[in-house]
């Protein structure tokens, strides 16, 4: 997992404020992981944040198995990884959803009211004899509580509850002892899982609340997890076919084996975002495991799409008389259903029956209600058919197998209609975070789906239709959904989107998702827009305005590791310099600033001089300070190093913030190692006076104005 800082997070209890693709608790996702034990044995309070599908949930129930066995056993202590153990807490598995059903049946109760009545997909966790042991366990501090999925409180008034009834559990029992490390027993201790964006709208306050982010898998990892998936299915195949007195050449299996672990090696160099997530990767390798020569997905729609017509193929074999378009309708109503009434992401059976009915009839399969009984009880009766999507999750309560199915079905709901239709209808929703994932899953739909005339219409509506409002919602959707969408619209599409954002009135909007989105896509669109967009002076300013502030370490935000700038743009940007004499100096003050307040690994500006200086082993010591003046002063190139305390000021080409061709004199300079240094100086006097004199009084151009700086430090 990726630590963020210990620092208090702000509140945002502006709901208009609040856009689902902007990290405004910014998590740094860097490449150091911290493993549990550790976070268990440092922290009290723990917020643990992910995408869908990252295990989240697995990871709450793996807890909760590990310390109910470690009770079982009689062991004061538990090693979760490696030889470090933490002491044994009784272990509380909460599902925040339920809790907020409760909740609404029982309004002035409190989180420790449930407890003891508290369910997992309404199976009740324990007995009526045992809750109050829970509670009194909690009085006394032995309990590690696990709240799983903030996130899917979606009611802003009702997320503020939970979390003060959170806080307040703190503050009650206030046995919790902040400053008592964990990793001594005594005090009780909370872990608190969410997705990233509906954590946004109401963070949790608190100095020792330390927040974590769950990392994707890297190339390795994955490679890693394929191998132990494909091992393990083979090892249940070989022992469930041999209790069933049947054979298998291992040779042949091993030959399969190895097939199926190419092609999903494959899958990993050209799909990397999409194999690292647990969820998706699992039923990646589920497919391919079952048809590894037909399946070869580029992004999410595909794979829940696949499982989809997996699901209905063997459906048909089970039960041929229903359409399949009904119980594909039939799944779309409960999940629409699920999404705005049911924060658990259950249904009982009474509610089902009752929306089954209403969908048979308003899609016109019959108006007998008897029929529609009997359609009813046939829809419903295919739950206990196991095929892998929709099931009985508890006693007489339903719900989708996981919460990624059941946003796929809501993005099927979206995407019906003509373009204009979609792009209002999507619009309408863009603010609710419960909608973010099936808002992309519609959006890479479209994309894959849809004819190229009518994928940039419907891009163009979402753009353009969302311009009146304080934040573009529309463009920073079509942004944040890039990474789902099976190809781009044209160019001019998505230069649109990109104005909308730059020439947004309202400038914190435009701060805050231009350079954000940009870095989403490719140079070869970058450059582009840059070259035939940029050439405004009010754009060019916006657009400098916006990679500065993209350069300040905001101090009251943790750090996202976030991909750099390409150099190509600042290349770009100082050759755009031409259009006027003040965008000339907005572009070198711009550059000026960011070439010494950013980490730049690589050479932007006069490639030359460097090139010449490393390949002729030439460290800066050995330049005359004269010609480091010019330079500096043409150039820039100054930095300050940190060395055990103390700031010195250092020069660095790649600090150089701008091209400039009266560079290439000192090259020659350097170069000539048969000369003195006052008659090399003297000749390089008369190199930058013979460009002065050539050119006409006029002549304002930065080679003749840089031409004028060598001869003032010379």
């Amino acid at each position: 997992m990726g630590s963020t800082s210990q620092k208090s997070l702000g509140v945002n209890n502006n709901l208009s404020t609040f856009l689902p693709s902007v990290e405004q608790i910014k998590i740094n996702r860097s490449d150091k992981a911290e493993h549990i034990t550790n976070i268990l044995r440092c922290n009290r309070w723990i917020i643990i944040l992910g995408d869908p599908g990252s295990a989240k949930t697995s990871l709450l129930r793996w807890i909760t198995r590990v310390f109910a066995e470690s009770i079982l056993n009689g062991q004061e202590r538990v090693a979760l990884e490696g030889d470090d153990s933490i002491p044994v807490r009784i272990p509380i598995l909460i599902r925040i959803g339920e809790f907020a059903m409760w909740l609404k049946q029982y309004p002035t109760k409190t989180v420790i009211d449930y407890i003891g009545e508290h369910t997992w997909d309404s199976k009740r966790y324990c007995h009526d004899d045992n809750k109050n042991v829970l509670k009194e366990l909690i009085a006394h501090a032995h309990n590690l509580i696990l709240l799983d999925g903030l996130d899917e409180i979606t009611d802003v008034r009702e997320k503020r509850e939970i979390v003060d009834l959170g806080t307040s559990l703190d503050y009650r029992y206030h046995q919790i002892i902040e400053t008592k490390p964990p990793s001594i027993l005594g005090g009780n201790q909370i872990i608190i899982t969410s997705r990233i964006i509906g954590y946004q709208l109401h963070p949790l306050v608190g100095t020792f609340i330390c927040h974590y982010a769950f990392l994707l898998m890297n190339y390795n990892e994955t490679k890693e997890f394929v191998k132990k998936w494909l091992f393990e299915v083979d090892k249940s195949l070989f022992k469930i076919l041999l209790n069933e007195g049947i054979n298998l050449d291992r040779e042949l299996v091993k030959v399969l084996s190895k097939r199926r672990y190419n092609v999903l090696k494959a899958l990993l160099k050209n799909s990397s975002e999409l194999l690292s997530n647990p969820s998706l990767l699992s039923l990646i390798c589920k497919f391919t495991f079952q048809s590894f020569d037909k399946f070869n997905p580029k992004f999410r729609v595909e794979v829940y799409d696949h499982a989809v017509q997996v699901a209905l193929h063997s459906w048909k074999n089970h039960e041929s008389k229903i359409p399949e378009r009904v119980l594909i309708n039939f799944w779309i109503a409960v999940a629409c259903y699920l999404h705005l009434n049911s924060p658990s992401g259950l249904i009982d059976e009474y509610d089902i029956k009752q929306l089954c009915f209403s969908t048979l009839k308003q899609r016109g399969i019959s108006c007998d209600r008897k029929t529609l009984r009997e359609y009813v009880c046939k829809l419903i009766s295919i739950v206990d058919f196991n095929i892998g999507i929709f099931a009985e999750r508890g006693l007489q309560t339903f719900g989708f197998l996981h919460l990624s199915f059941q946003d796929y079905f809501v993005a099927q709901s979206l995407v019906n209609g003509s373009p204009d239709e979609v792009a209002k209808r999507i619009l309408t929703i863009t603010v609710h975070p419960r909608f973010h994932q099936s808002l992309l899953l519609a959006i890479g739909w479209i994309s894959w789906e849809w004819s190229s005339d009518d994928y940039d219409t419907f891009c163009n509506l979402l753009i353009t239709l969302s311009t009146q409002y304080s934040i573009p919602f529309g463009t920073v959707l079509f942004f944040d959904a890039l990474n789902d969408i099976q190809r781009l619209p044209s160019n001019s599409v998505i230069f649109i989107a990109l104005n909308t954002l730059l020439d947004h009135p309202h400038y914190p909007s435009r701060t805050t998702y231009l350079i954000t989105s940009l870095l989403k896509l490719h140079e070869n669109i970058i450059i582009p827009w840059m070259q035939t967009q940029l050439k405004d002076e009010k754009r060019l300013s916006n657009f400098c305005q916006c990679l500065l502030q993209n350069t300040k370490e905001p101090n009251d935000k943790i750090q996202t590791k976030q991909k750099s700038m390409p150099s190509a743009v600042y290349q770009q940007l100082w050759l755009l310099h031409k259009i006027s004499e003040s965008a000339e100096l907005i572009i070198d003050q711009t550059l000026r600033i960011i070439m010494r307040s950013t980490n730049i690994s690589d050479q932007i500006f006069n490639k030359d001089l460097s090139l010449y200086l490393l390949s002729n082993n030439i460290s800066i010591s050995h330049i005359h300070p004269l010609i480091i003046s010019v330079i500096i002063a043409v150039c820039d190139g100054v930095c300050l190093r940190d060395e055990k305390g103390v700031i010195k000021i250092d020069f660095s080409t790649k600090r150089i913030h701008r091209q400039s061709s009266v560079l290439t004199p000192i090259i020659e300079y350097s170069s000539n190692n048969n000369e003195s240094h006052s008659i090399k100086i003297e000749k390089l006097i008369k190199k930058y006076e013979s460009i002065i004199q050539k050119s006409l009084p006029s002549d304002s151009s930065s080679d003749v104005v840089d031409s004028f700086i060598p001869l003032m430090c010379l």
